[in-house]
């Protein structure tokens, strides 16, 4: 299995604007253009403030759960779960997990699909409010018609990517942008909690 991508050269995220074949998006409201490079594990971005962050891939392709599992291992983040349905996914967050999650979301799954069980987790937290968590959502998919990008971002996704997944797009356009924020939004509302408390 190739270290830096799963499967071709060329992997783009977008808003769904049609993209060139070297274009990448992120997002609705941020657009950036990753480079092929690859990130040793001494490059890692990840550090104590990581720590805590748990990754849920949900993808019911075997190969994509491995490949992105050793990704994200690489990157310096070691609590991984995986689950091949998004069924099985929404049972894993049923009881409302506390903390920060960066949830890897295969939109094309058979049962309840990508979309849904993004509304699924946003309607859950919003009814529960965002102190316990904050839930990082990443659409992925082979398809990179517009109209998938934005049935991903419609349902509440933050980022829509057309695999593969590049090393180099996980730390630059979701690592960095996404977890960061939500790790330090998270511990924001912690430190309010402890205070009101």
């Amino acid at each position: 299995i190739n270290a830096e991508y799963m499967g071709s050269e060329s992997s783009s995220v977008y808003d769904g604007v049609s993209p060139s074949a070297t274009s990448s998006f992120l997002g609705r409201r941020r657009q950036s253009t990753t480079s092929r490079c690859a990130m040793s594990p001494a490059s890692s971005p990840a550090s104590h403030e990581f720590e805590g962050v748990e990754v849920v891939i949900v993808d019911d392709n075997e190969i994509s759960n491995i490949v992105m599992t050793r990704m994200v291992a690489s990157a310096g983040l070691p609590h991984v779960t995986t689950f091949a349905s998004g069924e099985d996914a929404l049972e894993h967050f049923r009881d409302g997990p506390v903390g920060v999650f960066l949830v890897l979301l295969d939109v094309n799954l058979p049962g309840i699909s990508g979309p849904k069980v993004a509304q699924e987790l946003r309607s859950r937290y919003a009814l529960r409010g965002h102190q316990a968590a904050r839930v990082v959502i990443v659409g992925l998919s082979g398809s990179s018609q517009p109209e998938t990008a934005a049935a991903a971002l419609d349902a509440g996704m933050d980022a829509f990517f057309v695999k593969p997944l590049l090393r180099s797009q996980f730390k630059d356009s979701i690592i960095v942008p996404l977890v960061s924020k939500a790790v330090r939004l998270h511990s924001s509302s912690a430190g309010t909690l402890s205070a009101a408390s």
